[in-house]
């Protein structure tokens, strides 16, 4: 059942039954609004920016954290870290998890200088109190926190190194520190994060020992690799690494399986499938759908479009040739409508030759409109809108066939049994004529209205 509002040249048509559809098409997870920015995370989520601060938004389109955070940093290990900005430091008001959950942080933590990553599933940060230690992506202490750091790394491969009485150490994600024996004059100073399973350690003489993390605690004395003592991003040695102190990390998660790409046409944006539009060309800019969802921009503002597979919406015209009488030609229009768009409200437009529109009457499952045919067979442009997004956009093609009625009987031409030449209606006869239009009981009979003789004498019996 069809419940409609007409205006002069929109329908809008609020549907209840889907009918019989094809193909593909895509809905709105999010309408276009004025962030400034929108970009998807992968796992289905995306993050979003307005008057310059950050928020996040999942799959079902619930904001999982406000638009009030300053940045949310790049993807390490999978994490993520959304941050706001205060006088003392970065707070870390949540995290990213590699599946695309967020974590909001319910106590207050800081991230530290050039330590703004989770790393080995834990993150180096200070509290409120600026004591150190390591949070989990729930933001729950794990190590620290106990005010015997002074300095602290994030960790590697079960390790970190820590500064404590002036010296560096190693500790593992108990807090327990490792026992180091060596055979050297010098004093322990210090050690870097673990790297395929070695530590490099120097004492305070300057030579170097490699701790085995498989064989506990026996330090070999070494040589560094080209003598180079930088440190990487997770402090461990460069020369062994061949890492630099740039993280290396990405914009997302992982990419996702990539769908359909944006078609450019006119200096305008759209998808097609199969050489078909799924959504015709109407956005500022598009993204490529990843796990089934795009960016787009439209005038107004950034929007994300969810993909829905096997489903298309289009109209449907008459099938065979219309049949009118006169100059109106009576034209009706259906809809097949996938599921997707089921319940929605949708703007429907037609369009002459001429960009002209026409106006609709609503019926059962369709509706109608009058044309004035110029030719056998013309075609009209169908528009099918719906929350700002347009859905379709093709032409349609009619057939029109002229008929005659016959002047005489209403009936078309086709369908008179004379093809609109009735026989010329006989002058009634006078009273005195030798044939006399009465009965048998004196009463004279009813005269056909078409060809004038009695009614027993009408070949037609007076319905020609």
């Amino acid at each position: 059942m069809l419940r409609c509002k007409i205006s002069k040249y929109i329908l809008l048509l609020a549907l209840s039954l889907p009918l019989p559809s094809v193909a593909q098409t895509a809905v709105w997870l999010m309408p276009p609004a004025s962030y400034s920015d929108c970009a998807y995370l992968g796992k289905g989520l995306f993050k979003l920016v307005k008057d310059g601060r950050v928020g996040l938004m999942n799959s079902s389109g619930e904001m999982v954290a406000a638009c009030e955070n300053s940045a949310l940093t790049p993807f390490y290990e999978g994490k993520a870290l959304l941050l706001q900005a205060t006088p003392k430091g970065e707070r870390v008001a949540g995290c990213i998890d590699e599946n695309g959950l967020y974590h909001r942080f319910a106590h207050t933590y800081f991230t530290l200088q050039g330590q703004a990553f989770f790393s080995d599933g834990l993150l180096s940060v200070s509290n409120e109190k600026g004591r150190l230690g390591y949070v989990d992506v729930a933001g729950q202490e794990v190590v620290g926190f106990d005010g015997r750091f002074d300095r602290i790394k994030p960790f590697s491969e079960g390790y970190a190194a820590v500064f404590r009485k002036k010296a560096y150490g190693l500790i593992d994600k108990n807090g327990t520190e490792v026992q180091f024996r060596f055979s050297t004059v010098g004093e322990l100073y210090g050690g870097t994060n673990a790297y395929k399973g070695q530590v490099y350690v120097w004492d305070t003489d300057g030579q170097f020992y490699v701790y085995n993390t498989q064989r506990g605690g026996v330090c070999e004395k070494t040589k560094l690799p080209s003598g180079n003592r930088s440190f990487d991003y997770l402090y461990r040695l460069s020369s062994l690494t061949g890492q630099t102190r740039t993280l290396p990390t990405s914009p997302s998660l992982a990419e996702g399986v990539k769908g359909l790409s944006p078609v450019s046409t006119d200096g305008l944006l759209g998808y097609q499938a199969d050489g078909n539009d799924v959504l015709p060309p109407q956005f500022l800019s598009a993204t490529d759908f990843r796990d089934g969802y795009a960016v787009v921009r439209t005038s107004s503002g950034m929007g994300i479009l969810r993909y829905v597979e096997g489903e298309r919406l289009y109209p449907v015209g008459n099938s065979s040739p219309v049949k009118y009488y006169g100059s109106t030609a009576a034209c009706q229009l259906s809809l097949s409508v996938p599921e997707a768009w089921v319940g929605k409200s949708l703007q429907v437009h037609l369009l002459d030759e001429n960009g002209n529109p026409f106006q609709f009457k609503a019926h059962e499952q369709s509706f109608t409109f009058e044309v004035s045919p110029r030719r056998s067979q013309q075609s009209f442009t169908a528009i099918v809108e719906s929350e700002g997004l347009v859905i379709y956009r093709g032409e349609l093609s009619y057939r029109f066939d002229h008929r005659t009625r016959c002047s005489t009987c209403g009936r078309d031409v086709a369908e008179c049994s004379y093809r609109g030449k009735h026989p010329v209606a006989q002058p009634k006869p006078s009273p005195s004529a030798a044939t006399p239009a009465s009965s048998s009981h004196g009463k004279r009979e009813k005269l056909c209205s078409t060809c004038g003789l009695p009614i027993s004498r009408c070949k037609y019996q007076g319905v020609h």
